[in-house]
């Protein structure tokens, strides 16, 4: 392989990865469902807005992200009462 053609390579590893990191999009997180679990009472529809890269919060950094959104606007640590994002709809408000 020629050192072109490894740039070349690098070139577009780099492109994939900047249009990776710029995919930030603004989600809209609302709770399904009424819940008071672990000391916690949940309303349905308390909703946050989060940015994520993802409209499937399936990596920790989004669910932290989520979690803290819910501890500063209502002073609840949602993830204790629910647990599983099926108590969520999440809506991408803007790309």
């Amino acid at each position: 392989m020629t050192e072109a053609e490894i740039c070349l390579i690098i070139i577009k590893l780099m492109r994939q990865q900047y249009k990776t990191a710029t995919k930030n999009m603004l989600c809209r997180v609302t709770t399904n469902r009424s819940v008071r679990a672990n000391g916690v009472q949940i309303e349905k529809g308390m909703s946050v807005e989060v940015i994520s890269q993802t409209n499937n919060f399936n990596n920790s950094k989004d669910k932290e992200a989520m979690k803290q959104a819910f501890i500063r606007k209502y002073g609840i640590d949602v993830t204790k009462a629910l647990p599983s994002l099926t108590f969520f709809q999440i809506d991408v408000i803007s790309r």
